[in-house]
């Protein structure tokens, strides 16, 4: 068996088509969980002012607001 990589070519392509659909979609999960984080940034900005619980660590929790 030859496992020397040509010049610019990928070492995860000799893996499979498994593995390769399988990085494709973390990262496509990975991005998607940004968008969705980056998109609910105004949804904190508003209610950071609200006092929802009152627990021992004194204020507004991200568990309070699902």
């Amino acid at each position: 068996m030859d496992f020397h990589l040509e010049e610019g070519e990928d070492p995860i392509t000799r893996l499979g088509i498994g593995i390769m659909t399988y990085f494709d979609v973390i990262i496509l999960i990975a991005k998607a969980l940004l968008v969705m984080s980056i998109i609910n940034i105004p949804l904190y900005l508003a209610l950071r002012n609200y006092q929802v619980a009152t627990d021992e660590f004194g204020g507004l929790t991200i568990g309070a607001l699902g």
